[in-house]
Order: structure tokens, then sequence, then C-alpha cells
């Protein structure tokens, strides 16, 4: 076998002796080689199969050769193709050359042409491939650019979600215009867990996949934090939920967060352009979610109190005006309780503050243990604390005295403070059909916590908290 088995030409040639010489001539090294003996028969056989090349002559019955290089050029891009004209016809040559041709060659009488035949279909057949090459790159580099065209578009949708599960979707569905593969997953760490939140095409079962973050492939890509690019693999991927064999893959880092996984059915599918195309990818996926966190951070501390974790007062602010819209509309009453610890200033001054804050957190667990996980606790300022309780009516002196029994048995276990702590509670009722305002409520049982506080005998001079 030679290397030129594979190469078909078409020769259109009226002369039978002059074609059965060319035939030969070609077939010596290697090419095989159709005939046609006029320009209509030269046209059909064209349309009916594939050629690689063609050799027109320029005489020819029915169609000369310019005018089938004209009728084939106008159906779509023609084969590499060679005008065969007579000598001294070179302004045909030029012609056949605007029209599309490759190249030409002279016949001579004496038939030293057919000599040269094979070396000019060498360099047509080279002129072809390197235009060939030329578009793939160029069509290559489109590619390329319009998939970071594409990255672009999606690092600036990822600056806009909300939410981690909006992040994860968004990347998949990212990596999928991008990359051609037959299953992705993302994990993110939990813990000492790399724990699977988006699969493709197999989604995640109820109980999401986990491996340890020094297990496998994700194991590592985490613990090391570069991009593993295998070309071949035997081995099912890391948390994947088929049985089918992957053969080929990509396992990158999101940023110190998690780990991402492409793989292919076929060997070989990825190339270095899609490591970095999806490299990319993932460094804004991580700054998004880097983001997101910081944001739901802030907005926690914004409603919380960071001495005691409670919610704080603008937090309160915030629900309690829905809250009652929604007891309104459902005709549910709420409860209030107004907690304060007494003489708080003389445990601030004999045993100094950071004492005091000891006893505002002890405090603020005994409260959160109280009542339900439904229910509103909040550090209101200084030793002060509000609960809200829900979908209540004559709960409030339940939740009351189940506060008066627990602190009660603290001050009998006597465990951190030695020195018994003291409450003084005062609660209010609110009927959905109440005209009264959110201020009125409040100062309601803030006006019943004084009193107690004053039995209690938990005033000191001056009238401030004690």
């Amino acid at each position: 076998m030679t290397k030129h088995e594979s190469i078909r030409i078409l020769y259109i040639e009226d002369d039978p002796g002059l074609a059965r010489l060319v035939q030969k001539r070609l077939g010596r090294v290697g090419y095989e080689v159709d005939i046609a003996a006029d320009g209509e028969e030269g046209i059909a056989k064209y349309e009916a199969d594939s050629y690689d090349l063609m050799f027109v002559d320029q005489t020819l019955p029915v169609y000369d050769g310019l005018e089938v290089i004209r009728k084939l050029g106008s159906q779509g891009v023609l084969p590499p193709t060679v005008m065969i004209t007579g000598t001294g016809d070179e302004r045909v040559a030029v012609e056949a050359m605007k029209l599309g041709a490759g190249d030409y060659i002279v016949k001579d009488v004496e038939g030293g042409y057919l000599e040269l035949l094979p070396s000019v279909v060498e360099k047509v057949l080279d002129q072809r491939r390197a235009i060939t090459e030329k578009q793939r790159a160029e069509e290559a580099l489109k590619e390329s650019g319009d998939k970071l065209e594409s990255l672009h578009e999606v690092a600036r949708r990822l600056a806009a979600c909300t939410s981690e599960e909006e992040v994860y979707h968004l990347a998949v569905d990212a990596a999928r215009r991008i990359i051609t593969f037959s299953y992705c997953s993302l994990g993110m760490v939990e813990g000492k867990e790399i724990v699977t939140k988006v699969a493709y095409p197999h989604p995640v079962s109820h109980e999401a996949q986990k491996v340890t973050v020094d297990e496998g492939l994700a194991g590592a890509t985490y613990t090391n934090g570069k991009t593993h690019f295998l070309r071949e693999l035997g081995k099912r991927v890391a948390n994947s939920s088929s049985s089918s064999r992957y053969l080929s893959l990509i396992s990158s880092p999101i940023g110190d967060l998690g780990v991402f996984q492409v793989a292919s059915l076929e060997p070989d599918a990825f190339t270095r352009d899609d490591t970095r195309l999806l490299e990319l990818l993932l460094g804004h996926t991580a700054a998004a979610i880097k983001r997101v966190r910081l944001q739901n951070e802030l907005k926690e501390q914004a409603i919380h109190d960071p001495l005691t974790g409670l919610h704080n007062r603008y937090y309160l602010d915030a629900v309690l005006s829905q809250e009652i819209k929604r007891s309104k509309r459902y005709k549910h009453c709420m409860a209030f309780l107004m907690v304060d610890v007494n003489r708080f200033k003389e445990i601030n001054d004999q045993y100094g503050h950071q004492m005091g804050d000891e006893v505002l957190k002890e405090v603020a667990v005994l409260l959160r243990e109280s009542v339900r996980e439904s229910d509103i606790v909040v550090r209101y300022g200084g030793d002060e604390f509000v609960i809200v309780l829900l979908e209540t009516d004559g709960e409030s002196e339940t939740v009351k005295q189940r506060i008066v029994k627990k602190i009660a048995l603290r001050n009998k276990k006597n465990g951190r403070f030695d020195f018994p702590v003291t409450l003084s509670i005062g609660s209010t009722y609110w009927d959905p059909q109440d005209s009264k305002s959110v201020e009125e409520v409040l100062n309601e049982a803030d006006r019943h916590m004084y009193e107690e506080k004053k039995k209690n005998n938990g005033v000191v001079k001056g009238g401030s908290h004690a």
C-alpha cells in the first residue's frame, strides 16, 4: 500500500488514450483516478461522488474546462482543481485560477508534462491542506473567543447571584456551554467532607453523596489545590452515581471551597484549553460563593447581638410588624414578655463587666431553652430581653413560670457564679382585633416588668435598672 491510496482524483479528458496514460502514471504513485470523457460527464460524476482533486482539460465536448469549473464552483467549494491547457494558452489558465483552480499545467507535444503530474498533485494538495489548517485554526480561535465571551457573561451573572444554590447551578450550566462532557459534579466542603451539591445528568440523590477530604481524586484535588487532567481513566469518577466507566476526566478545585469534576466516556476527550476555561470559570464561581457568604454573614451580624447570639432590636423592629399583619390575617394571638436582670448594675460594679457579660449570655441561653423554636427571643438593650410568643393566647404565664423555675434551679445548683441571678418579667397579651400599636404593646409589657421589679426591690436609687 502507498501513502496516496485514499486520494481520489477525477480526470476530465476527451482523449481516451491520453486519459489512460494519466491514469496509469498517477496510479503508479498510489492515486485512484476516475475518468470523464467530456464536461457534462465530468460534472455528473463530480456531483454523484466525492473527489479530493480534479484535473480538467480546457478543450472538451459539451462544456469546456472553464465552463466546468464555473458550473461546479457555483454549487459550492471546489476540490483542489488543476486546469490543463494547450501550449501557449496561459490566458485560459489565468481565468481558471480566478474561478478557483489551484494550479495549471501546460501540455507539451512530447508528453513530458505527464511526469510532472505527481508533483503538481502534491503541490495542490499541500495548498489545500494549508488552507484547511488555517480555516481550522481560525474556527478554533473564534470558538475560543466565543467561549471566553461566554465566560465574561457568566461572570456578570455570577456577580448578581444572591444564593449559593444559584451559583452552583449557573456554574454547571456554564460548564456545559464551554466543555463537552458526559458527566459533571460540583461538591462543596462541609467540615471534613466534600458534599455533592449539583450533578449532571444524574441528579443528586436525596441523601447527598459525600467523600472525605482525604478520599479519592476529589479529596486530592481539594487538598493540594491543583487541577488533575486525566486523558485515560480506568475507574469510575468519584461521586458518580452512574455505573458507566468514564475514560477521561478533569478534576479542578473551586478555590479553597470545593471540587468540580467533568468526565467523558471517550478517552482523551478534553484539551488543555478545556482545562484552562474550566479553571477560569471556577475562579469566578469561587469569588461569587465567597461574596454570597460574606453578604449572608453581614446580614446575620446586622440582626444578631454579638454577645448573646440572640436577635437584636433591629431584627425585632423589622419582623414584628410582619408578624402582627400575619396574626391579623389568620386571627392568631401573640404574647409578649419583657425580661430584665435584677441588680445588674451591682453585678457589674462588684464583679466587673466581664462577669456581667457572662450573666447575660447565660440568661440568653436560659430564655432560648424556655420557649419554642418558632418564638422570637431578642436582646432588647442592656440587660433587657423581649420574648414574642407567636400563635398563642394564655401561654405567657406558663412560659413566665417556666423561666422562673429554670433560674431558681440555676441558683440552686450555683455553678458558675457565687451569687443568685434573678429576673423581673412583665407580660402582655395581644389579640388580632386589638387596635394597639406595636409600641403600645411593648410599653405595656415594659410597665408590667417594672411593677414586678419594684415588688422584687429591684430598683436602685435614682430609678435606674439594677
